[in-house]
């Protein structure tokens, strides 16, 4: 039922998908313009130079087959070059990436209250907020949740992403080939653990709770509600992602820049059908979900 509806509610809302995709353009340009000024000549002699692609197919390739240090030779390979060519140490190099992969995230989920924000009203009263008054509407609670939710979901994704690579690891001693589908199905199994849990958040900050006042009760009904939710949220974040990844090679990355703003759409809607079905406040043009008077206390 969550899925449905929110599946419906997408296609009726294609025109936030279209101004997500027209923001993301704008942030990448900007972000890009900066990285070019800044990273250029690295990102040239690590391609071109170093052929940094070819060297981590190879590490991988090496480290299914049991062979180790295959990483740990390849980024000092990459350190040593970066100090010679250009003075970099690896303490400058983690804080250049920390600060790019810190600024995509922070841009992106600065987009998740305004998008709520506008389904959340439609949803409730038949008509939604324009787009640029949801943003800025929005705009100090955003400055408070982006950095947050980026911050938790970063620290728990890399945490499993580590883990992954290590339950991997372990599936590659028994059967090699399972290694990295294996691996890649944790991963999500657990993201969707997180997005789920944190699924009530913008809810709960749209009813008119403050940023980190409503985070912990929020949690709370999440986790209580995970078992509803969660075949939903890892069906959409998998299935996206597969289908951007394997598009995307066939596309030069074309179909998953396209795939961010649908995802990040979806996952919005989900936020907010989830909370309706959960609290069982009726919403617009729907069928009233029944009420879950266990769930809502």
């Amino acid at each position: 039922m969550i899925f449905k509806n929110s599946l419906s509610i997408l296609f009726q809302n294609a025109s936030l998908v279209f101004k997500m995709l027209l923001y993301l353009l704008i942030t990448v340009l900007l972000i890009g313009v900066i990285l070019v000024a800044v990273l250029q000549p690295i990102s040239a002699w690590l391609i071109e130079e170093f052929q940094f692609n070819t060297k981590l197919v190879e590490a991988v390739n090496a480290w299914l087959y049991g062979e180790k240090g295959t990483f740990a030779a390849l980024f000092t390979s990459v350190e040593n070059g970066l100090k010679a060519n250009f003075n970099i140490d690896r303490y400058l190099a983690i804080l250049y990436g920390i600060l790019i992969y810190t600024g995509i995230v922070f841009f992106v989920n600065f987009t998740f209250l305004p998008i709520s924000k506008s389904i959340y009203s439609k949803l409730l009263k038949g008509n939604s907020e324009k787009f640029l008054y949801s943003v800025f509407s929005s705009f100090k609670k955003s400055l408070v949740f982006a950095p947050v939710y980026s911050l938790l979901t970063g620290i728990w994704d890399g945490a499993f992403l580590f883990a992954a690579i290590y339950v991997g690891k372990l599936f590659s001693f028994f059967v090699s080939f399972l290694a990295v589908p294996v691996g890649v199905l944790f991963f999500f199994a657990m993201h969707t653990l997180r997005t789920a849990a944190l699924s009530q958040w913008v809810p709960e900050i749209l009813s008119g709770g403050g940023v980190l006042r409503t985070l912990g009760t929020s949690i709370k009904v999440g986790i209580k509600n995970i078992r509803r939710m969660y075949p939903t949220f890892y069906m959409v974040s998998s299935v996206l992602f597969l289908l951007s990844f394997f598009c995307g090679v066939l596309t030069f990355g074309v179909a998953a820049f396209i795939a961010l703003p649908i995802y990040v759409v979806l996952l919005n809607i989900l936020f907010c059908v989830s909370h309706f079905e959960i609290t069982g406040v009726q919403y617009h043009k729907l069928v009233a979900p029944q009420v879950d008077t266990e769930a809502a206390e």
